[in-house]
């Protein structure tokens, strides 16, 4: 399955963790490797000739400490495009995203280059290989990447009550683990309401309010719910589950029905199948297979053989 737009981050928050590696990887850029090479001269030992060692690059074999620093800032770099450029696709759209990725990376180059010296020793000797130039180049391809490159999924894109609970989720601090989505579902069920949602199917259109819908290659997601039960990951089609207005009590006693794959009957509940699918909902975001992919509207397509599986021969 094939999704029309990149995957975007939470546009509400950020993320600490990725501040505070940036942090820890600016510490040793900026001089930190000082203070572990002075420590030999301060107190000379093995412990502190071994830490001071770690300090310069590996001639050829194996790696220092050292040798990772400029990796893990260009990791930082692809980390926080899916941040900073998701955000700005969803507000400004991709010929946006895709003129600062090249302004950024060409200003990015040249002070590269008026780094290393200019031209002052001729347009021959102008050095291109330095540490600036490669983060301008891993970001700009990176950056091209991101605005182009389509999301694959293989199982479930999900938009309204299901999307809603994986938006309070990831918003909420405690408690940690599992037990912040059995939180972020009583939220949502004490604030359930109706989208109002339009889909286009192939030919087909159809609007109206729903509580949630789901678009599935296979039919089980989220811990062995079989929402899309039914759907064969080999037809070429995709199975839109579309759960209209139920109010809390019915949706409650819907979900084991769910996992037993007996909900399609529910009057509610309606069911479409196309190759192609376009959700629209405004202030609606969408998911799939756990991961952010943005706000609707979102098309989603079936690729016919987009996975191969290798598999054992069959026992003779």
């Amino acid at each position: 399955m094939v999704t029309s737009q990149p995957v975007t981050a939470s546009m509400s928050q950020r993320l600490v963790s990725l501040d505070a590696l940036r942090g820890f990887d600016m510490f040793w850029i900026m001089g930190g490797d000082l203070m572990l090479r002075s420590l030999s001269k301060i107190h000379d030992s093995p412990l502190t000739r071994f830490l001071a060692g770690q300090m310069e690059h590996c001639e050829w074999a194996g790696f220092h400490f050292y040798d990772l620093i400029f990796p893990l800032f260009v990791f930082i770099v692809g980390a926080s495009l899916v941040f900073s450029a998701g955000r700005m696709l969803e507000r400004s759209g991709r010929r946006a995203v895709v003129k600062r990725v090249v302004v950024r990376s060409v200003i990015l180059f040249l002070l590269g280059i008026f780094y290393m010296g200019g031209v002052a020793n001729g347009f021959k000797n102008i050095y291109l290989a330095g540490v600036l130039h490669r983060i301008a180049v891993a970001y700009f391809f990176t950056g091209l990447l991101f605005c182009f490159c389509r999301i694959r999924t293989l199982v479930v894109l999900c938009a309204g009550f299901d999307s809603a609970i994986n938006e309070r989720a990831n918003r909420i601090r405690w408690p940690r683990g599992p037990r912040r989505y059995d939180v972020a579902i009583l939220a949502e069920l004490a604030a359930l309401h109706p989208y109002e949602f339009t889909l286009r199917v192939d030919e087909t259109e159809w609007s109206g309010p729903a509580i949630l819908v789901a678009v599935g290659n296979t039919e089980q997601y989220g811990g062995g719910y079989r929402m899309c039960a039914g759907a064969d990951p080999t037809d070429g089609l995709l199975d839109v589950i579309i759960v209209g207005p139920v109010g809390r009590l019915d949706l409650v006693r819907m979900l084991p029905k769910v996992k037993a794959a007996r909900h399609l009957d529910h009057p509610a509940v309606t069911v479409l199948r196309g190759r192609e699918v376009t959700l629209e909902s405004a202030g609606v975001s969408a998911y799939a297979d756990g991961e952010r992919l943005g706000m609707l509207p979102q098309t989603a397509r079936c690729e016919p053989g987009a996975l191969r599986v290798w598999t054992g021969q069959s026992p003779s």
